[in-house]
Order: C-alpha cells, then sequence, then structure tokens
C-alpha cells in the first residue's frame, strides 16, 4: 500500500492515521498517530535525548501533530511534549 500526503487505517476499532510530512528529514518520512490515543509515532523526525533536526524541517513537521499526550521518536524512548 502506498499514499502521498495522508492515509486513514481502521484496525480493531482504533482509527489510525499516516502522516507524510513532506520532506523533512528524508524523503519517506512518515508519522502515525491514532487521534484517539493522545500519542504520535514521529520515527526519526524526534527522538529522546536528540536535538531536533531545523534544517530538515523536522520542527515544521511535528508541529502541526501537537497535542499528543505522548510522543515516541526513532529510538523508541517516550518524550514529554
Amino acid at each position: 500500500m502506498t499514499y502521498t500526503e495522508r492515509l486513514t487505517l481502521h484496525a480493531g476499532g482504533v482509527e489510525v492515521r499516516f502522516i507524510h510530512p513532506g520532506v523533512a528529514r528524508t524523503a519517506g518520512d512518515t508519522m502515525v498517530r491514532p487521534p484517539e490515543r493522545g500519542v504520535v509515532f514521529t520515527g526519526d523526525l524526534v527522538f529522546h535525548g536528540g536535538t531536533p533536526l531545523l534544517a530538515t524541517g523536522a520542527l515544521r513537521a511535528v508541529g502541526p501533530l501537537r497535542p499528543p499526550t505522548a510522543m515516541y521518536g526513532g529510538r523508541a524512548v517516550a518524550c514529554n511534549v
């Protein structure tokens, strides 16, 4: 399955949104958000202990997703938002 900007799937009664923010860190960046769960999975756009990649657009990409209660980045450690 492929998509260009957004894709919404339903799994086990949970809505899951896949969001391509454009080129932020790489051309294939994808963020995953089940909106009813208050969490977002950002991949390497955000990671615990790292500096956001300003030059590549990571902050621009993640900004519209707020306010989740938890953010999981590419290193699989929860970050406070």
